[in-house]
C-alpha cells in the first residue's frame, strides 16, 4: 500500500432507513460500529446514492432540473457519446393497492433482454413520429431521448420503490406530457405478446417504465480521484467523462491502494435490503461488509492510509483518520440501533 492513499466509501442503506424487529439479537458489527463511533460527523449535499455520487464530483444541477443521470449513466454502459437529452427508462411492475399503484422495478421478474427488446421496439414504433429514441443497456436499464429536451423533474426509482407511484411523478411545465407518455406505454405493453405469454408462464408482467436523471452529458464535471472501485453504470459514466481508470470492487480492500491518491469505492449490497424493507437481508449483506473493511482499520492504524469516509448517502458521512481512531473513550453502538437517529 502507498503511503498518500485515502478512501471514500459510498455504502448507500448503511443507516436504513429499516423496521428494526421488535424482538431477536441485532448483528455484532464490530469494525463498522468502530467506525461509526470513533470518525467524525459532517454534513453532505446528497440524499441516495446517485445524487452522492454527483456531489463528490462537484456537480450540481440548475433549479429545477436533474442531475443527468441518464447521460452519464449511459456512456458508463458503452453507448457513444454525444450532446442530447437522455433519461434513464427502467421497466416496472405496478401492483395495485386499494386505490393507489405501488411500483417495484424488474430484477426479480425473470425478465430477459430479449423481452425487454421486444417492449423497446413496440414503444420505438408507436412513437415514432414524436422521435423518440431509446436504448437498451439491458433488460433492466434503458435510455430514452426526446428529439428536444424537455423542462421536467423526476424522482429516482429508489425513492418510488414499492411506494405510491403518484408521489413522485414528473413535475415542471412539460411534465403533463411526460406523465401521458408514461401512461401510454402502460396501455400499448398491458396485452402485448411479452406480457400474454409471461401471463401463460405463471409471471408477473411489465407494466410500464419509469423515467429519472434527465439532462444532458455534463461538460463541467471535476476530476477529484485517482481511481474507481464500482460496478455502477453511473461511477463507470462519471469515470469515462473525467479519463479516471474505473476498476470492479476488490476482494480484499487493501488491492485498491498500490498507488497514492484519493480512491473512491461503492459497496451496493446494503441497498436492496432497504429497497426491499428486508432486515435479514440488510443484517445479511452487513456482516459481509464488516469482515471486508476489517484490513482498513490496520491500514489507518498503522498510518499506511490517511484516512476513511464513509457516506451511508443520507446527507452525511463520517470520516476517520488515524487519530480518531484513537478516540477509545467513544462507545460503540448498534447500527441497527442508529437507523432512527440518520432519518
Amino acid at each position: 500500500m502507498m503511503k498518500g492513499s485515502s478512501l471514500d466509501l459510498l455504502v448507500p442503506g448503511l443507516l436504513g432507513p429499516l423496521s428494526v424487529p421488535a424482538s431477536g439479537s441485532l448483528p455484532k458489527l464490530p469494525i463498522l460500529e468502530k467506525i461509526l463511533a470513533r470518525g467524525y460527523r459532517h454534513e453532505l449535499s446528497g440524499s441516495d446514492l446517485e445524487t452522492t455520487l454527483m456531489s463528490l464530483f462537484d456537480y450540481q444541477p440548475d433549479p429545477g432540473c436533474d442531475y443527468p443521470h441518464g447521460a452519464l449513466s449511459r456512456i458508463g454502459d458503452g453507448f457513444e457519446t454525444d450532446d442530447r437529452y437522455w433519461l434513464m427508462a427502467e421497466p416496472v411492475l405496478l401492483r395495485p393497492d386499494k386505490d393507489r399503484l405501488l411500483l417495484f422495478d424488474s430484477r426479480e421478474l425473470s425478465f430477459s433482454t430479449d423481452e425487454a427488446s421486444v417492449l423497446a421496439r413496440l414503444c420505438t414504433e408507436h412513437f415514432r413520429d414524436e422521435g423518440l429514441r431509446l436504448e437498451v443497456a439491458d433488460a433492466h436499464r434503458w435510455y430514452l431521448s426526446p428529439d428536444h429536451a424537455p423542462c421536467l423533474k423526476t424522482s429516482n426509482l429508489g425513492d418510488v420503490f414499492g411506494r405510491n407511484m403518484d408521489l413522485f411523478l414528473p413535475s415542471g411545465p412539460d411534465a403533463r406530457r411526460w406523465r401521458s407518455l408514461t401512461n401510454e406505454i402502460q396501455m400499448l405493453w398491458h396485452d402485448c405478446s411479452v406480457n400474454r405469454m409471461r401471463e401463460e408462464e405463471g409471471k408477473l408482467p411489465i407494466s410500464g417504465i419509469w423515467l429519472s436523471g434527465g439532462g444532458v452529458l455534463p461538460t463541467d464535471v471535476s476530476r477529484p480521484f485517482a481511481g474507481i472501485y464500482a460496478n455502477h453504470p453511473l461511477a463507470t459514466g462519471l469515470a469515462a467523462a473525467t479519463g479516471i481508470q474505473c476498476m470492479d470492487l476488490p476482494d480484499k480492500p487493501n488491492e485498491m491502494f498500490r498507488e497514492a491518491g484519493r480512491i473512491l469505492a461503492i459497496y451496493p449490497g446494503l441497498l436492496r435490503p432497504v429497497w426491499q424493507a428486508d432486515i435479514h437481508g440488510w443484517m445479511e449483506a452487513a456482516a459481509h461488509l464488516d469482515d471486508w473493511v476489517k484490513d482498513l482499520l490496520g491500514c489507518l492504524g498503522g498510518k499506511s492510509l490517511d484516512g476513511i469516509r464513509i457516506y451511508p448517502c443520507n446527507g452525511k458521512f463520517i470520516q476517520l483518520t488515524p487519530r480518531g481512531l484513537r478516540r477509545f473513550w467513544k462507545r460503540p453502538l448498534s447500527v441497527v440501533l442508529q437507523f432512527d437517529q440518520e432519518a
